[in-house]
């Protein structure tokens, strides 16, 4: 079972990061950023099985991704 996190716990922790300097890392299926002090936020999208990316003028149509973000690999939930 993946630990989760509240938006309001994420949210009280991000806060406290606000000015500091970090480290964006750009990949394939989304984006970390390091903080610093080591803590790390994640956001990823994966395609849904069976989907193909569909496009519009170049966008990508949200409705064929599932999207999902982590602070310190637990999962941020509403």
């Amino acid at each position: 079972m993946t630990k989760t996190v509240t938006r309001e716990e994420f949210y009280k922790a991000y806060e406290s990061h606000l000015g500091d300097k970090s480290t964006k890392i750009n990949f394939r299926s989304g984006y970390e950023i390091h903080y610093p002090n080591g803590d790390v936020y994640k956001y990823v999208e994966t395609l849904k099985p069976g989907r193909t990316p569909s496009s519009w003028s170049g966008a990508y149509m949200a409705s064929d991704f599932t999207y999902a973000c982590y602070w310190n690999g637990m999962l941020i939930v509403k």
